[in-house]
């Protein structure tokens, strides 16, 4: 078996395998340079260099060419020792790393404080921001890892007396400077070298996500938003096109994340709204976007149903989300807020609704 075809089946047995060959053709398709910016720390090279290594290997196999940032030349002479002579890595300035990517090598840029790097992120205007540090992600002091950080509620408690270790939360007000000075939409995570390609390649991800905090917003319809942009929305996050009858349809209210990464659609139905559409794009999964679009959903409606697939990968989700549910052959239906006497007329409903898809994309 080719190196090629064992990373694959590697990727592929870390999550769903069609949403890792769906990563990997995105990842591919884009500026080299943009597929990720990995800071790796000097606690990473020191306590991991194995597995940062290995980590790097792997990418290349893919053909894949993060930009690779080091604190200081020391740490990367450390890192290139470990390589094989034949790696395909250039030391470069920021400038010159879509020069470098697009030749096929990573490029490596010497970024020695918080202000330098956050200077080369927002030039490069990478999707995804990966710091490599010694454990799998941010700990406050007397809790267990967290998955996920939201820096518009949880930044002044973590940074506080009794939150993060000094180190941890220096990185965090790193973080916090990038979303403050880079417009761009990009996420940003911190995990160890052990679990970089999970945190890369999985909706999940690994270690501890940090998220600026998403905006809903809601409309009325249709016409309030860009229908290009929504459709490409539905047809990533459901890996099909919607068809054009779905959009003719007077929706009752629109739920939109900020840049179009999520979207919930309620329509007008018997008994209570029909939840027509829960989706979110998958280069955001795994960012929380869906949590703020159920806060926003189930903070206007109290009482709504919608249905699924029985294979969804989000049904675990849905089940834990509903007041109850019933599952048949094509479809599962989920309520909230419905009546017993209620439930009946809102499974039907469910079942006998109109399929929105068109062809696979």
């Amino acid at each position: 078996m080719r190196p090629k075809e064992i990373v694959h089946r590697f990727l592929a047995s870390m999550g769903r395998p069609e949403a890792t060959e769906q990563y990997l053709r995105l990842f591919q398709a884009e500026q080299r340079e943009r597929f990720a910016f990995v800071v790796i720390t000097a606690s990473a090279v020191i306590d991991s260099s194995n597995a940062v290594v290995d980590d790097l290997i792997l990418l290349a196999d893919l053909e894949l060419s993060p930009v690779l940032c080091l604190e200081d030349e020391a740490l990367a002479m450390r890192l290139r020792d470990k390589l094989p002579s034949d790696f395909p890595m250039q030391a470069c300035l920021v400038e010159e790393a879509a020069h470098v990517a697009a030749a096929g090598s990573m490029p490596l840029i010497i970024a020695c404080n918080q202000s330098e790097r956050t200077a080369a992120f927002a030039h490069l205007k990478p999707r995804k921001a990966v710091y490599l540090i010694s454990q799998s992600g941010l700990q406050p002091q007397g809790q267990s890892v967290r998955s996920l950080i939201n820096l518009r509620t949880d930044y002044e408690a973590l940074v506080g007396d009794s939150g993060l270790r000094r180190e941890q939360a220096t990185l965090l007000a790193e973080v916090r400077g990038l979303f403050a000075d880079c417009s761009h939409t990009f996420t940003v995570s911190l995990t160890s070298a052990q679990d970089l390609l999970r945190e890369l390649f999985t909706v999940k991800g690994a270690g501890t996500l940090v998220r600026r905090g998403t905006q809903v917003e809601r409309l009325s319809g249709f016409s309030d938003l860009e229908p290009e942009r929504f459709a490409q929305l539905l047809a990533s996050a459901f890996g099909k096109s919607p068809a054009q009858s779905f959009f003719k349809r007077s929706p009752l209210v629109i739920y939109l994340a900020d840049h179009y990464q999520g979207a919930a659609v309620l329509e007008d139905a018997p008994l209570a709204p029909y939840l027509s559409k829960f989706a979110v794009d998958i280069r955001a999964q795994g960012e929380g976007i869906g949590g703020d679009l159920w806060r926003a959903l189930t903070g206007g409606h109290k009482r709504f149903f919608w249905r699924s697939r029985p294979k969804n990968p989000i049904a675990p989700w849905y089940s834990s989300k509903c007041d109850g549910l019933i599952r048949g052959p094509e479809w599962t239906v989920f309520w909230r807020g419905l009546d017993t006497s209620e439930i009946g007329t809102a499974v039907r409903y469910a079942q006998e609704a109109p399929v929105d898809f068109g062809t696979t994309t």
